[in-house]
């Protein structure tokens, strides 16, 4: 089990600043519903790919957008909603404050064509801009 919460963390991690639950249970419980659905699993293997930058949008773009919609981060046509992602980014630990608005204001610009594509560049977006891919704290 725990492979699964490591390996999806990392595809949506920003979606770890926006926890009322534990961030783990939430996360655990958003990605069981995302992946319990056929239209949005995700495979093992691809989410590991994922993480090491190897990123199939056919795959893996319907999962991480239902996840990003789930924790409000996107709408289901795939805009962005930038309130949102503003307020997650103040959550997450490390992300210098003064660098928060030029990360919306880049990250937050809806880009690909379809939702699918726009939840894919949303996290590469984050991921090159805030550097907070790995460091999550996987303690049981």
């Amino acid at each position: 089990m725990k492979s699964i919460i490591v390996c999806f963390v990392a595809v949506a991690f920003l979606a770890l600043a926006f926890a009322e639950e534990t961030e783990k249970e939430k996360m655990k419980r958003i990605h069981e519903e995302c992946q319990s659905d056929p239209a949005t699993k995700v495979e093992e293997s691809v989410l590991k790919a994922a993480e090491e930058g190897d990123v199939d949008v056919t795959k893996i773009g319907p999962h991480t957008l239902c996840m990003n919609v789930k924790v409000g981060l996107q709408k289901e046509n795939g805009d962005i909603v930038k309130d949102e992602l503003r307020a997650g980014l103040r959550r997450v630990p490390g992300v210098d404050e003064s660098k928060i608005e030029s990360i919306v204001e880049e990250c937050g610009q809806r880009e690909g064509g379809t939702a699918e594509e726009a939840a894919i560049k949303l996290f590469q977006c984050l991921q090159k801009r805030s550097k907070i891919t790995h460091h999550h704290h996987h303690h049981e």
